[in-house]
């Protein structure tokens, strides 16, 4: 069963990192390796027109791309990237399968409140899993300044399974790439623009994000899917001595 996550969106779990180059220098390494897709993040946006194939060359005209090409900044986002707050045992093991069952009763998707009620009766837990956008370090789920909706830390979950908060922002502003260069794309289009963009739009941030988690960086991908954010942050609790201050 497809899992939604409060029924929004990351491109970025739809396709790994296709190409990455792990190491300084020209070295780039295929990984072809791509989350599940019971993954709690899986929608994209709006319609859009599909990618067409590359055919043999004959009179018909190729479709419009859903997606961008040209290569998108992200060196100064709204909102940059902060350490993720991690509190070893805030919230027990069992936390995982409560959250699970909370999507398997509600497969049109989950509201964030659905999510805090769901924690209520364990706040050591609740105030591990929940933070807000002004906090020096971001908890897995973080309440916007605008009252306007939640942040999903992606880039703290990376982080704390990497224990490298440099690949935790380089995952940061890959996924914002990702998902601003896919944001027309819908469904098996948006996989594919996740994959495309990676060597066009994004090809400076995916470079990055090779460089700064190395050649395991599709395994740290894979573990902050679906309830892998409040398992590194919440429950495992690693800790990230090194890089990004």
């Amino acid at each position: 069963m497809v899992k939604k996550l409060f029924a929004l969106a990351s491109v970025s779990a739809l396709a790994g990192l296709v190409s990455a180059v792990s190491a300084a220098g020209c070295t780039t390494t295929e990984t072809q390796t791509t989350p599940d897709q019971d993954s709690g993040l899986t929608d994209a946006k709006k319609d859009s027109k599909s990618v067409t194939p590359e055919g043999d060359g004959g009179d018909e005209e190729p479709t419009d791309l859903c997606y961008k090409e040209d290569q998108v900044d992200t060196s100064k986002p709204a909102e940059g990237y902060k350490n993720p707050r991690i509190v070893p045992g805030a919230c027990e093991p069992t936390v995982t399968k409560v959250i699970e069952d909370l999507f398997d009763a509600n497969p049109s998707g989950v509201k964030f409140t659905d999510i805090k009620d769901a924690l209520s009766d364990d706040p050591g837990c609740a105030e591990c899993a929940f933070g807000k956008e002004a906090d020096a370090e971001w908890a897995p789920l973080v309440e916007a300044t605008s009252g306007q909706g939640f942040i999903q830390n992606g880039g703290g979950c990376v982080a704390a399974v990497s224990g490298n908060n440099d690949c935790g922002a380089a995952y940061f502003e890959w996924d914002l790439c990702l998902n601003f260069a896919c944001t027309d794309c819908e469904g098996s289009d948006a996989q594919s623009c996740a994959s495309a963009v990676q060597s066009t739009a994004c090809k400076d941030q995916t470079e990055q994000l090779g460089k700064a988690c190395g050649e395991n960086v599709n395994n740290y991908l894979k573990a902050c899917n679906f309830t892998g954010w409040i398992k590194a942050q919440c429950v495992d609790g690693t800790v990230a001595d090194g890089g990004k201050d």
